[in-house]
């Protein structure tokens, strides 16, 4: 903030004061005031406020233009001494990593202004730096974050050198903002959501933007914007789909609801039929999301009563669901996160009547969390989305192992992180946590005591174990947890299956089997306790083991062929080498074909994002 005494002698200047002041001391700048120009001093001439292109005449302090070797360099000098006085009047933020960079940036060019001339006059490379601003929006930025317009505006009311200092200070602010929240993110994740772990990312925000400010076409300045956002081919289709998607909002705008109804089932008919298969078609599920956007000019014309003959023209009246929709309807429900069944039914319209608005909010905020992940994935690495309730084993960017998973349900939210899996446990025995205990499995067992031999469960009392006629499970209360402890031995039955990948983590979660196959085919599969269980359990085992281990593809296959009733022992095999693991929440997602999904926000974690995110709408 300003000091309040600088404020008042500024007073006098109120166009000066909003315009640069407000620029730089609202993103915590020290400044000090400047006097008032003396009349007839010649003021300001040539005045430009639209936006700078290049070859513009420059704005000119009258009385400073054309000076003398000696004035020049005095004159850099003297604005060197503001830049240097201002950043260092604002105090230590060495916890900011932004300013750390302005810092740096302006350090490593002895102080001197990067934007403004000595005589207050912009660079050229001020107009290309607005431009590239400017499509901030293209990779799921807030383009009002770093708006330039107001700041090269305000140039025309520069009346010193301290002005020249704030204006440079506050335009660098703005591309440091721009950078830093393109590489790594807008939101401060770890303050909205304090259970996520994220590995620390070095960047090197100011050589970025030095790299930059040596370009000179706008084609350059692209490709480095590319260079610096998340280097992932799914990071690139979300940026396409960001684009195809607000395509298709400008052009066809909103939506008219589909009305509820009667669930509709393959073979019926209904006079909602039509619309359906517009939207559908329109959504491009029909023919495939990829193709689909090509053909949104000629719906469109359609959809506004052009007339043309189309294919989803508003006179069909085929009221019947016939097969061909049905198949549609199935890939829509599977895009959508929607129960995958063919029925239409309130969950398939409410994916079918979800504005376009909020599928680029949805894309947006994935994009954003794709900017919380590290660099490098690990050529070799395992990826869980929470939210699309998939997991992925990539290596070298392919995607070897595609499985579904069953994630913590909503009171027990399994955590976003990344981290490294560093050995797999066949047939692992499972110490039930004193709060699953209490709040399930006592119960179970007291209504049904054949579980206790038919799962395999042992009882400890201060780790010793009892035998169960040492016991009287119907007189154990929830407050004899702790001091009792139930185990389960190793088992096909056993609640972790016949697998455990070890993952380091400080939330006792970790990846595993699972005997209750059967929820796999669920549409929600927000279930357990927190830890993830994976389908495909064996494909995962040979892909994270093989050529990592002392086990290679077909001692894994035998690992799986457990007899029922066998006497298992528990086998932990290190792998040689970590394998990475990323643990997301994204509720827009590309699966293994290249098409984007889309599912619910079943934490409510991009509500808490979105506000979050409004909440520091331009903060430095």
């Amino acid at each position: 903030m300003l000091p309040a005494a600088a404020i008042a002698e500024a007073g006098e200047r109120p166009q000066l004061l909003a315009a640069v002041v407000g620029a730089a001391a609202s993103q915590g700048l020290a400044s000090r005031s400047v006097d008032a120009a003396p009349e007839n001093s010649g003021g300001i001439s040539g005045g430009n406020s639209g936006d700078l292109e290049a070859g513009d005449h420059e704005t000119t302090i009258a009385g400073n233009q054309n000076p003398d070797n000696a004035t020049g360099e005095k004159a850099l000098r003297g604005v060197a001494v503001d830049i240097k006085g201002k950043l260092f009047a604002g105090g230590d933020r060495a916890e900011n990593p932004q300013w750390v960079a302005l810092h740096k940036l302006y350090r490593r060019r002895g102080f001197q202004p990067i934007w403004l001339t000595q005589e207050g006059t912009w660079r050229q490379r001020v107009s290309l730096w607005q431009k590239t601003i400017a499509f901030a929006g293209t990779e799921g930025l807030n383009p009002r974050d770093y708006d330039l317009k107001q700041l090269i505006e305000n140039q025309q009311h520069i009346a010193g050198q301290e002005d020249i200092a704030a204006l440079d200070i506050a335009f660098s602010q703005r591309a440091i903002h721009f950078v830093h929240d393109l590489m790594v993110g807008r939101a401060k994740p770890s303050a909205v959501f304090p259970d996520l772990f994220l590995l620390p990312q070095n960047r090197d925000f100011a050589t970025s933007v030095e790299g930059m400010l040596e370009l000179g076409s706008e084609t350059d300045m692209k490709r480095a914007i590319q260079e610096i956002a998340p280097q992932h081919p799914h990071y690139d289709i979300l940026r396409e789909a960001l684009a195809r998607y607000t395509a298709m909002h400008d052009e066809v705008g909103p939506l008219p609801d589909i009305a509820a109804g009667e669930l509709i089932r393959p073979g019926d008919r209904d006079p909602r039929m039509p619309k359906i298969r517009k939207r559908m078609k329109l959504l491009g599920r029909i023919e495939g999301q990829k193709g689909a956007f090509g053909r949104i000019a000629s719906f469109f014309d359609t959809l506004v009563g052009s007339g043309q003959d189309d294919d989803i023209t508003d006179n069909d009246q085929n009221f019947a669901y016939d097969a061909e929709t049905e198949k549609a309807v199935r890939e829509f429900q599977r895009a959508s996160g929607a129960y995958v069944d063919g029925v239409i039914g309130p969950q398939t319209l409410a994916a079918l009547n979800t504005p376009i608005e909020d599928r680029i909010e949805q894309i947006r905020l994935s994009m954003e969390r794709w900017r919380w992940l590290p660099q490098d994935l690990g050529k070799k690495y395992v990826f869980a989305n929470i939210a699309g309730y998939y997991l992925h084993g990539v290596q070298n960017d392919n995607i070897v192992v595609s499985s579904p998973i069953i994630v913590g349900q909503v009171a027990h939210q399994t955590p976003a992180f990344s981290s490294v899996i560093h050995d797999v446990k066949f047939y692992p025995d499972w110490t039930v946590p004193y709060s699953i205990a209490r709040r399930y499995l006592l119960e179970k067992v007291q209504k049904d005591p054949t579980v206790i031999e038919k799962l395999g469960y042992e009882i400890y009392k201060d780790r010793a174990r009892l035998a169960w006629d040492q016991v009287d499970v119907q007189q154990l209360s929830e407050r004899d947890f702790p001091g009792y402890q139930f185990r389960q031995k190793p088992g096909p039955n056993n609640a972790l299956g016949l697998v455990r990948f070890s993952v380091d983590n400080d939330y006792s979660i970790y990846l595993h089997d699972t005997p209750n196959q059967d929820l796999f085919q669920k549409g929600n599969r927000a279930f357990s306790s927190g830890c993830i269980r994976v389908q495909e359990r064996e494909k995962l085992a040979v892909f994270l083991m093989k050529g990592n281990s002392n086990l290679n593809a077909g001692d894994v296959g035998q690992r799986f062929k457990a007899s029922e009733g066998a006497e298992l022992e528990t086998e932990i095999v290190p792998l040689t080498k970590e394998v990475p693991v990323h643990l997301v929440y994204m509720t827009a997602w590309v699966d293994k074909n290249g098409d984007v999904r889309f599912g619910p926000d079943i934490y409510g974690r991009d509500a808490k994002l979105i506000e979050a995110l409004r909440q520091q709408e331009g903060q430095f």
